[in-house]
């Protein structure tokens, strides 16, 4: 269970911006702004199930785990110039953010399969 709060948090808030986005009407607008969360939420659950069904030693696999996670932050970019609901919210991009570091280092050593 504790491997998947990240995830949970990462949803939570992309949630959050999906339903407090109020100024904006057009659903693919609405859509994009609020995808951060759910990107690095569904590449997170990815690595832990890759390292769950198949348990080996592959270090190749961090560099393209890592690179994977710039969709994800350039959402956060895009979801703070493009978010038309109230500014606060911009706030929880904090906790967002440790979610972010946290899935990048516990699914970086699953997708290696190296743990510390």
């Amino acid at each position: 269970m504790n491997f998947y709060l990240p995830a949970l948090l990462m949803c939570a808030v992309s949630g959050a911006y999906y339903v407090l986005d109020i100024g904006e009407t057009r659903l693919r607008v609405r859509l994009m702004v609020s995808a951060h969360g759910v990107l690095g939420a569904l590449l997170y659950i990815g690595a832990i199930l890759w390292w769950d069904f198949s348990p080996r030693y592959r270090p190749w696999a961090v560099l393209p785990y890592l690179l994977a996670y710039a969709l994800p932050l350039s959402s956060v970019i895009y979801a703070l110039l493009r978010f038309r609901g109230p500014k606060l919210l911009h706030f929880i991009q904090i906790l967002n953010l440790f979610a972010f570091m946290y899935a990048i280092f516990i699914g970086g050593m699953a997708v290696s399969g190296d743990w510390l």
